[in-house]
């Protein structure tokens, strides 16, 4: 099980539930340095060895040293950073060296570990490398993900672009990744002739947050989902959660376009596992509450309870769930989702309903 992340569409990072910051560094950082970076309020030190074989990190990395790196990311773990270590493939390792990265890896107890494939550049020492095809890399995410059930796996769209992303999302990755910068188009992307569209350049959707990396895809969806729709009902933000447009994406999509669980708000997941480890009916009483366009007379003749009854479980339901039943869209949407619940489900009591779904 990972940690709760959120799937992010296009570029960026979520702001919720807090912000998350990076250092990257091409090169080494001092000790000060490293704990001003994070007494300044970083989060994670991004600094790549690309390979444990130290002839090849002396070919790829001229002039610096092998141990000072590995010992700037040890410093800044343990200052309390998060650590993203990383390899480059195609520059002439072999599966031994390989093995030796990821026991490297797994000593340094990276918390995201990536694998990107050298791309040469005219004018460079590398530049008549052949190039590879993305099967190596593949087959690395994948030994990665087995190797570090818990870690974040970038899968980057600075190579293949959307094209090669359904790819490396089934071998195991579990974030996506890119660098496009408000207002520059694609120059943050090393291949630009790829497919994400010049209309989507700085502009970031964000799914909810999830654990586990099986649905990664479902929640992808979800953050893709939300930059179209932000971006019709929003255009001028840059970054737009699918917290925020629930309702007119299943207005447009339909509820049945998602897994039902993924579309489950927090507020009803709570209630939810609430009747399921108390045995009680508080999503029915809900339902029924809603049902009755919120008139408590005529929930109290349907559900055959006193007034004093209906009213201390409304009011229970707000203090677990955080249900403001005065926001008419989060009402419908609720509605649309007790619907479903039954469809898919009938006959299923609510306690039974929760048990299937928490």
């Amino acid at each position: 099980m990972i940690p709760n992340a959120c799937a992010v569409s296009c570029a960026g990072s979520s702001r919720k539930p807090g912000p998350r910051l990076w250092c990257r560094r091409g090169g080494g950082l001092d000790h000060p340095a490293i704990r001003a970076l994070h007494e300044a309020g970083a989060d994670w030190y991004a600094l790549y060895q690309e390979t444990h074989n130290r002839a090849l990190f002396a070919r790829m990395r001229v002039g610096q040293s092998y141990d000072a790196r590995m010992a700037a990311k040890r410093y800044a773990k343990s200052c309390g950073l998060l650590i993203e270590e990383g390899l480059l493939s195609g520059i002439g390792e072999t599966p031994e060296d390989m093995a030796d990265s990821f026991r490297a890896m797994r000593a340094l107890g990276a918390a995201q570990v990536r694998t990107m494939a050298l791309v040469p550049q005219a004018g460079t020492p590398l530049s008549n490398i052949r190039i590879q095809d993305s099967t190596q890399e593949l087959k690395t995410i994948a030994v990665m993900r087995l190797l570090f059930p818990r870690a974040l796996i970038p899968a980057s769209l600075d190579v293949d672009g959307l094209q090669g992303l359904e790819s490396r999302l089934n071998a195991g990755a579990n974030v996506i990744t890119s660098i496009i910068p408000p207002h520059r188009g694609l120059a943050g992307v090393a291949q630009a002739e790829q497919e994400i569209s010049e209309e989507c350049a700085g502009k970031v959707g964000v799914s909810v947050c999830f654990q586990g990396f099986l649905h990664c895809r479902e929640y992808f969806a979800q953050a893709a989902a939300a930059a179209q729709i932000g971006m019709q009902c929003a255009g001028n933000l840059s970054v737009y959660h699918f917290a925020d447009y629930r309702l007119p994406y299943i207005v447009k999509y339909g509820v049945c376009s998602l897994p039902l669980d993924t579309l489950i708000p927090e507020s009803l997941r709570r209630l939810l596992e609430y009747d399921r480890e108390n045995h009680t009916d508080y999503c029915r009483t809900l339902k029924i509450y809603f049902a009755s366009n919120q008139n408590i007379t005529e929930t109290m003749g349907r559900l055959y309870l006193h007034r004093s009854t209906v009213k201390y479980r409304l009011k229970k339901i707000q203090e677990i769930s955080g249900i403001d039943y005065t926001d008419q869209d989060q009402q419908l949407y609720l509605e649309m989702l007790f619907f479903e619940l039954e469809e898919q489900m009938p006959g299923v009591g609510q306690q039974n309903m929760a048990k299937q779904i928490v």
